[in-house]
């Protein structure tokens, strides 16, 4: 497993396994998105802490979209047992990091009708309901078998802030509830026949709710590297929006330096293109700041060292010097590309459909492109583009 010094998180896996849990190795980060160890099939508990990758944002990073590169803690429950006792472990691990029960917050959704003895052992054990109805969806991150309708699903938040009013609940966009994690109780008809409580909740979130923050960024180690990164491409603080830039970029080489740690390269297809991706994502936004992509390597190794990776091998070191300079090589292709375009005067929709296929097609961000129409006092409207994505899909 890689080194990491997230103590709350390992707190809430050492109170599972004293309470009796299996530990479960971690599974490659590619993995059903990496956050549960597979199909729960053997009866009792089990707890994993794992890594996974999520590249499924293709916009800017506001401050409430998830990492992209997460750990997450997962554990299970298989076999009849009541649900007191099964929640009971899950909340006495959340108070072992910190969150006690009067800090976390509970909605329910049963589609089934069956959650009353779940609703029932919330009560006993003293933990607030706000809302139930189902609008309450397992996390994008979820493997794909809590995303049903069936089953009765949790969805736990913590309070980190004062109500901005009486009507002040989770939702709300004042920012006083970080959602911390999901649960999920499914009937006997999983597992071969056994019932089966599944719980997640990503690390930063308890980290964050343990911390009282609402950011993930203001946690030590990304708040750190957030300032190493702004001292060597002082080019991010200049751009309109530098905290989102600078963001952007730590973002992504820190997915970059989990992947290269786990042994995966940048390259054409499968996980190898999900590392060449967030690669040249990051080496995008600083060319669009007006950085040389020339120094990736060195940002991904702050970035791996940061978060107590393993430090990148001369062979990484050099895949991730070849990726960049391939890419600049890309940007300036497609920059000769866009003049030649330019000088047969398009129209709106000729011109778009060349700014998605430099993207699709030579690999060069859309922001740059965007940016190079700009620089020209052109503006492209990007349903305009989107169209043409679509007809050339």
């Amino acid at each position: 497993m890689i080194a990491h010094t997230a103590e709350p998180a390992q707190l809430f896996v050492e109170s599972l396994t004293n309470a009796g849990y299996r530990w479960r190795h971690p599974r490659s980060p590619h993995a059903d998105g990496g956050l549960l160890f597979g199909a729960v099939r053997r009866e009792g508990g089990s707890v994993a802490l794992q890594w996974g990758v999520h590249t499924g944002r293709l916009g800017a990073l506001p401050e409430a979209v998830p990492l992209t590169a997460r750990r997450t803690v997962s554990a299970a429950w298989v076999g009849p047992r009541a649900p007191q006792d099964v929640l009971g472990d899950m909340f006495e691990a959340l108070g072992a990091c910190g969150l006690g029960r009067d800090m976390v917050v509970c909605r329910m959704a049963d589609q089934a009708r069956a959650g009353d003895p779940v609703r029932a052992a919330l009560a006993r054990l003293g933990i607030p309901q706000t809302g139930e109805g189902p609008d309450i969806e397992a996390p994008p991150c979820a493997p794909r078998r809590m995303r049903g309708t069936h089953g009765v699903l949790l969805s736990l938040d913590c309070q980190i802030g004062p109500a901005c009013s009486a009507a002040c609940a989770p939702g709300c966009l004042c920012g006083r509830y970080l959602h911390l994690g999901d649960g999920r109780f499914t009937g006997p008809a999983r597992a071969a026949g056994l019932p089966v409580f599944e719980f997640l909740a990503a690390e930063d979130a308890i980290s964050c709710g343990s911390a009282q923050l609402g950011d993930p960024f203001d946690l030590p180690p990304l708040r750190g590297l957030l300032e190493s990164v702004g001292a060597r491409l002082p080019e991010l603080l200049s751009l309109p929006a530098p905290g989102q830039a600078l963001r952007l970029v730590v973002d992504h080489i820190r997915a970059v330096a989990l992947l290269l740690a786990t042994g995966s390269v940048p390259g054409p297809r499968g996980p190898a293109h999900t590392t060449r991706r967030l690669l040249r994502r990051a080496a995008g936004s600083v060319v669009l700041a007006g950085a040389p992509a020339a120094g990736m390597a060195d940002l991904v190794a702050l970035a791996g060292s940061a978060h107590g990776f393993p430090a990148l091998s001369v062979a990484a070191r050099h895949l991730v010097e070849r990726e960049t300079a391939a890419f600049d090589r890309a940007v300036a292709a497609g920059h000769r590309h866009f003049l030649r375009c330019l000088a047969r005067r398009p129209t709106p929709d000729e011109l778009a459909a060349e700014l998605a296929r430099l993207r699709s097609e030579r690999g060069v961000p859309l922001a740059l492109t965007l940016n190079w129409c700009r620089q020209q006092g052109i503006s492209v409207p990007l349903p305009l583009i989107a169209a043409a994505d679509v007809r050339d899909a």
